[in-house]
């Protein structure tokens, strides 16, 4: 994930596509566990992987779709945290949250940017 950005930049350059045209899908710590997130562009806001994307695109002009799975413990290293399995008690909103986000990829594609984060930016909780 760290070096993301090589596959992504040569996909985007065989694909003949520009980084506006992408969409790129990450976890995020600093979101709320369960929680969509899209954003047309921005910064890394400290994840590695977008890091490293926004480096060999050379912009941070792309679409990405944040899934959160935050925040992370007291005590607990925040490589440490991502690498871990679900808790059993996160399993289902896990699952969930995966079927939120192919469906706000679906509806990106089909339906454009702004209806997509209109309909998907919010917690799972708030159904």
């Amino acid at each position: 994930m760290n070096r993301s950005g090589l596959a992504v930049t040569e996909f985007a350059r065989e694909s003949n596509i520009s980084p506006a045209e992408l969409l790129v899908i990450a976890d995020d710590f600093y979101l709320q566990f369960g929680q969509l997130r899209l954003r047309k562009s921005g910064s890394d806001g400290g994840h590695k992987g977008l890091a490293s994307i926004i480096y060999h695109l050379g912009s941070e002009d792309f679409p990405r779709l944040r899934l959160g799975i935050g925040p992370v413990p007291e005590g607990i290293a925040a490589e440490e945290f991502v690498l871990r399995p679900f808790a059993a008690d996160e399993t289902d909103k896990a699952g969930e949250m995966v079927k939120r986000a192919a469906e706000a990829v679906v509806t990106w594609f089909d339906e454009g940017f702004e209806i997509a984060a209109a309909r998907h930016n919010r917690a799972i909780d708030d159904n």
